[in-house]
């Protein structure tokens, strides 16, 4: 199910890369969290805003599962804004 998830991260269709980061992290645990690290990097500087309010919504609802390991995967990305 999370291969699949993530195929659809790498989609050309903005609604299924936005669809797959939500439902990709809402079942997310913490051994998951390094795997799809890269995806939600690429997903917060995205030039779809439906895309990134999707990876920032996303990653909020991830420091749940693993607050440290969010705030060093976000650490670079909030620089930029």
């Amino acid at each position: 199910m999370t291969s699949s998830l993530m195929k659809d991260m790498n989609s050309k269709v903005d609604l299924y890369r936005s669809n797959a980061i939500r439902v990709l992290c809402s079942i997310t645990d913490a051994g998951l969290l390094g795997q799809i690290e890269r995806y939600l990097k690429q997903a917060v500087v995205d030039k779809n805003s439906v895309v990134s309010s999707a990876a920032l919504v996303s990653g909020l609802h991830l420091l749940k599962v693993s607050t440290i390991q969010f705030l060093l995967m976000y650490k670079y990305s909030i620089a930029l804004f």
